[in-house]
């Protein structure tokens, strides 16, 4: 059987992580609601990384995936500084 990953209902989409930072209370409003929604599934794997064959067709796919990260962290650091 084959799984494929769960959509996030549009009710849920406030959650998505948008900008840096990973420690927030947030998402606190959504809580009761996310574990509703996601108690639905069956506990397990329920579908492949999003970027997996991206990854992996490449000769050296964690120093591309490193690379990315860097990139990214650049950018993040650059947000707001225009406006202080």
């Amino acid at each position: 059987m084959t799984k494929s990953p769960k959509l996030l209902p549009p009710r849920l989409k406030g959650i998505i992580k948008q900008g840096q930072g990973h420690k927030s209370k947030s998402n606190d409003e959504y809580m009761e609601d996310f574990l509703h929604w996601i108690r639905q599934f069956e506990k397990g794997i329920n579908g492949e990384p999003q970027k997996k064959k991206e990854f992996l067709s490449k000769k050296d796919y964690n120093l591309n995936c490193s690379e990315i990260d860097f990139k990214e962290a650049k950018e993040d650091e650059t947000i707001g500084q225009d406006s202080c």
